[in-house]
């Protein structure tokens, strides 16, 4: 009966969901990184590149490899199954979004019916820490677009997990550390180091708890998941491909982006992000809390609720605050601490939530029907996303332009743009996701030629305007 009082909840959280995730992928446009991911693995479906050495276009070329060797390559292979699977269509990455995104909000789940909550009924509140951690604003915003750390927050999600079945399984801990540890390695072959945060997951549960689990044998566990990831990485370094492609991104693309391409001026940015990622939680905790408290004084914070919090604070932190070591960062680099800041705060709201589930929805009359809203709400949240089919979330100007280069120029073509535009690369990925159009810069002269329409002319003795309905650019084409 206690499981069936939370339904409701469970299905007006995934109504949030939805309703913050579904319509940004419905419609088009997209952040540029994003889009980038999509063209690496649309590519890798139609056998364009290897795993090792994925490709991105005709002119891509970084570091002195025509490959794009930005990140390492799980993710794209995985997108690319699903380009296999459904196509080209602009909502294969979109789809593959909104799956990640489901299947990390049960993983969370998981997550919390193994925290041994002293009210054995809390666990049953599952829905809650969902709820927290997809309000956090570049929580959604990076599912609707399509980000990499959207599968490396999945893998560390599940490798947190595994180490937390393991610690409360008698019989097969050493299988689930096993688990987590290859988890933690397929987060790292996600987006690299970030991923290597749940190594810390033992530590912090047997400084916490030591009665479970004594630090030194949380300390020895710790070990044999690290063990994992390093043996297969040493395993693959024997593998000439997986060698070169991972010496490649380490030295000549990672420490030299850390050195030479810093994206802040204080590496403090990043607890400052927190904050403002956070506030969401906060308040909406506070309004839980607050009239709550006054109508149930009976209930007290324990001891052990607290080290429960603090245990899953500490691992957001471990997932977040080491981005202060170097000058790259951006708020959407914290995706997968974004799960245990979640459920931190969470923890502290769920026994006012469960108190107030189990006094108000007793009558069987009662839940039906606020059941019954529920999964109308979802639906209804579902409809209206879809309604945005046909519309842009994002560079509505530039997207009718795009389609319309994109119908006039064959696929596979380079197409010349104007020198200043070098780093308008949403515009270019927007060509050759939809088109598989590369863009070149003069002194690269092909047959068309694309510019600003508030930028100086082309030689008019080589390029002729094109009369075409365009919004932000001129094409022209060679005469």
């Amino acid at each position: 009966m206690t499981s069936s009082k939370n339904l409701p909840f469970v299905l007006l959280t995934f109504s949030v969901l939805l309703g913050l995730i579904l319509p940004a992928l419905i419609q088009d446009g997209m952040f540029m990184d994003g889009q980038q991911y999509a063209c690496v693995a649309k590519n890798l479906a139609h056998n364009k590149g290897t795993f090792w050495f994925p490709y991105l276009s005709q002119t891509w070329s970084m570091g002195g490899s025509n490959s794009f060797m930005e990140q390492p390559p799980l993710v794209y292979w995985l997108q690319s199954l699903f380009f296999r699977l459904f196509g080209d269509s602009m909502y294969v990455e979109r789809f593959y979004s909104l799956v990640i995104a489901v299947l990390n909000a049960f993983i969370i789940m998981g997550i919390w019916k193994n925290i041994p909550f002293e009210d054995k009924e809390i666990q049953k509140t599952s829905w809650l820490p969902v709820l927290f951690w997809i309000l956090i604003p570049t929580c959604y915003w990076s599912y609707n677009n399509n980000m990499l750390e959207n599968t490396m927050g999945l893998f560390t999600s599940s490798a947190v997990y595994l180490i937390l079945k393991g610690i409360q399984s008698q019989k097969n801990s050493v299988i689930l550390f096993i688990l987590g540890g290859i988890s933690v390695f397929l987060a790292s072959l996600s987006k690299g180091i970030p991923g290597l945060f749940p190594l810390a997951t033992l530590f912090f549960y047997g400084l916490l708890f030591p009665k479970q689990i004594s630090l030194p044998k949380a300390i020895g566990k710790s070990i044999l998941i690290f063990a994992i990831p390093v043996i297969i990485y040493l395993l693959l370094m024997l593998y000439p491909p997986a060698h070169d492609s991972l010496v490649f991104y380490v030295t000549k693309r990672l420490l030299y982006r850390v050195n030479n391409n810093p994206t802040v001026s204080s590496r403090f940015y990043i607890l400052g992000g927190i904050l403002e990622e956070m506030i969401p939680l906060i308040v909406l905790c506070l309004l839980i809390v607050l009239p709550l408290r006054r109508k149930y004084p009976d209930i007290k914070y324990t001891q052990a609720l607290f080290k429960q919090s603090l245990f899953f604070l500490l691992l957001a932190l471990s997932a977040s605050v080491p981005l202060l070591l170097t000058p790259v960062q951006k708020k959407f680099y914290m995706h997968p601490s974004f799960a245990f800041f979640g459920i931190a705060i969470a923890i502290l709201c769920a026994p006012y939530v469960n108190e107030w589930i189990q006094r108000n929805l007793n009558s069987q009359k009662t839940l039906r029907n606020f059941s019954i809203v529920s999964a109308i709400i979802l639906m209804l949240t579902i409809s209206v996303s879809f309604t945005q089919k046909g519309k842009a979330s994002r560079d509505k100007d530039m997207l009718h332009d795009v389609y319309i280069v994109g119908n006039i120029i064959k696929p596979d073509s380079i197409i010349t743009l104007h020198k200043s535009m070098k780093d308008i690369w949403t515009l270019q990925f927007y060509l050759l996701r939809y088109y598989n159009i590369s863009c070149t810069f003069p002194d690269q002269n092909h047959y068309y030629f694309l510019e600003e329409k508030t930028l100086s002319k082309p030689d008019t003795s080589v390029y002729k305007k094109m009369d075409l309905d365009l919004k932000e650019f001129d094409l022209y084409r060679r005469k």
